[in-house]
């Protein structure tokens, strides 16, 4: 028996298949959209530094044969301190002279100290008393750290102090005794001459401190636009039924 269907009927049974194919398409939206979704935004933390004043000190005490010299170190300091400056106050007395009240025969002591390039001098007749100082470094002009942790931050403080925590100087003294070789005894008996060193260096200690952030997680919201699927569903079932 053959079934001869209008043409009319036709377009009924395509258009019917093809909103069937349509509301399956929406039905698998529905189903497969998640409920909802969290992620963590990965936020840098600010670190600020924090500078505390030291300081130390060490002392010579020598005896300059005619001459003397030495190098000496600031060295030692705790991991990530900045050395700033160092002092050098030379202190001494003519212990040889000759004469009751109209003294002679006074030494003179020339000191010099040298840092890398630099070369201060202290030169003095009878006794002496003065500082010389020596600028080391330089804070680092830095109001905060950008980092994800504490461990970035501390390694880039690090990069930043590294190197700065210590110096060499060499120390070179001549004393220049006053007796004249035409009074021998005298003049072999004044040897030289002591004299002391008192050595005081500024640093800067160097700590982080964080900042305080309780917006470390930011959580982001997942629009659920099932509804509007479901919404275009009915619209299909709808028309369906109209056609």
């Amino acid at each position: 028996m053959n079934v001869n269907l209008r043409k009319s009927d036709k377009m009924i049974a395509i258009v019917g298949v093809i909103i069937l194919i349509v509301a399956g398409v929406g039905i698998a939206l529905y189903t497969s959209a998640p409920e909802t979704d969290s992620t963590v935004a990965s936020e840098e933390m600010l670190y600020y530094p924090v500078f505390t004043a030291e300081y130390g000190e060490m002392t010579i005490n020598e005896y300059a044969g005619k001459t003397y010299s030495d190098t000496i170190s600031i060295d030692g300091l705790p991991s990530g301190c900045v050395l700033t400056n160092v002092d050098f106050q030379i202190t001494w007395q003519d212990d040889k002279t000759v004469g009751l009240i109209l003294k002679r025969g006074y030494d003179t002591l020339t000191a010099d100290i040298s840092y890398m390039d630099e070369t201060k001098t202290h030169a003095s007749t009878e006794s002496g008393n003065e500082t010389l100082s020596f600028s080391i470094n330089s804070v680092p002009s830095v109001d905060y750290i950008e980092a994800e942790d504490e461990v970035e931050a501390a390694e880039l403080l690090y990069q930043m102090v590294s190197g700065k925590s210590e110096a060499t100087f060499d120390i070179s003294v001549i004393v220049k005794t006053g007796e004249k070789l035409r009074r021998p005894l005298k003049y072999l008996g004044d040897k030289g001459n002591g004299f002391e060193i008192k050595i005081t260096y500024n640093y800067y200690r160097v700590d982080l401190e964080a900042e305080e952030n309780d917006d470390d997680y930011v959580e982001e919201e997942y629009v659920d636009e099932s509804g509007a699927v479901g919404e275009f569903y009915r619209n299909l079932c709808y028309g369906r039924s109209v056609i």
